[in-house]
Order: structure tokens, then C-alpha cells, then sequence
């Protein structure tokens, strides 16, 4: 358990960083599942996350995606040989 309390921590300073849900499981070489289950429990059932965690949470959220949306837009105007 103080293992999974370990990659725990350490998935929160990968996400902190904006890395993806992906890519911090491949780092601590368990599956994205895995990743998710481990927070659930670690979450607990009466455990109630208080406004400005969903709030900083949502934020960091909001960040990948925009980071991804400029990914793939620049995938796609290279792809199209840099057409508009």
C-alpha cells in the first residue's frame, strides 16, 4: 500500500506538470485502469473534494485539452502541407 501511496503521489506531480493520464501510467508502468482505481480507493467513499479542488482540478484538465487541440491542429497543417 505505501508503494501505491508512492506512484500515487508522483502521478499528481506528473499531472501538476500537464502530462496526460497516459503517459503517467506508461511512467509508473501501470495501465491508465489501474491509475484510476488507485485514486477511487485512495478517494475513499466519504472523502468529498472540497470547490477549489474540482475547481484546480477542471483547470488542469482544461489545459491538456487545449495543449492537445494545438497538437492536433498542427498535425493536421502539416499534413496539408501547410495550406489554409
Amino acid at each position: 500500500m505505501v508503494e501505491i501511496a508512492t506512484k500515487l503521489a508522483q502521478a499528481n506531480d506528473l499531472a501538476r506538470q500537464g502530462k496526460l493520464q497516459s503517459e503517467i501510467a506508461r511512467t509508473l508502468g501501470v495501465s491508465v485502469v489501474t491509475l484510476h482505481r488507485w485514486r477511487k480507493e485512495a478517494d475513499g467513499p466519504n472523502r468529498t473534494r472540497s470547490g477549489d479542488d474540482r475547481l484546480a482540478e477542471l483547470q488542469l484538465e482544461n489545459s491538456r485539452l487545449r495543449r492537445l487541440v494545438t497538437d492536433l491542429l498542427l498535425e493536421k497543417k502539416r499534413s496539408d502541407g501547410g495550406k489554409d
